[in-house]
């Protein structure tokens, strides 16, 4: 009974994952082709990829984030001094993920408009691996955001009462 209620709850979550993916990433890259053409596109696209080094950081930033979750949500607090503290860094980590959510849904809803064409107009055997690890990390994208919408509901600040 328990695992028919949690695939019940999961489902939903990933099919909003992929609404929000297309709304968010693959929307845009849409309304570019439509008024600017494929060299706007192209060129929309060279403006939006980020250096390496800004990857590495929004890595680092889901790690560092996944961590202070799991302090948060596995830790034990003994004095009021700490458990304050841990309730602060949890409230700034929480708006770090949703924003770091709108990022990985981007992600997972554009790099499959990239793909896609390369694979159907371009299929020479390097922009075939290229596409193939776009499409490979569009749905890495897809299901980090489904992971941190999951664990964002689960785990959301709660309100102190007083």
């Amino acid at each position: 009974m328990q695992i028919e209620q949690k695939r019940k709850t999961t489902s939903p979550l990933l099919f909003d994952e992929i609404i929000c993916a297309i709304v968010f990433g693959s929307m845009p890259c849409l309304l570019v082709l439509e008024f600017s053409g494929v060299e706007g596109l192209v060129s929309f696209f060279e403006g939006i990829t980020p250096p390496d080094h800004l990857i590495y950081y929004f890595s680092l930033l889901t790690l560092l984030h996944s961590i202070v979750w799991a302090i948060s949500k596995y830790s034990l607090s003994l004095s009021d001094s700490s458990r304050t503290l841990k309730y602060r860094l949890h409230t700034l980590s929480y708006q770090i993920g949703f924003n770091l959510v709108g990022l990985y849904r981007a992600m997972a809803g554009s790099l499959p408009f990239i793909a896609v064409p390369i694979l159907i107009y371009d299929s020479t055997s390097g922009n075939i691996t290229k596409a193939i690890f776009m499409l490979v990390l569009s749905i890495a994208s897809l299901l980090v955001a489904y992971w941190l919408t999951y664990w964002q509901q689960k785990t959301a600040p709660r309100i102190k009462e007083f």
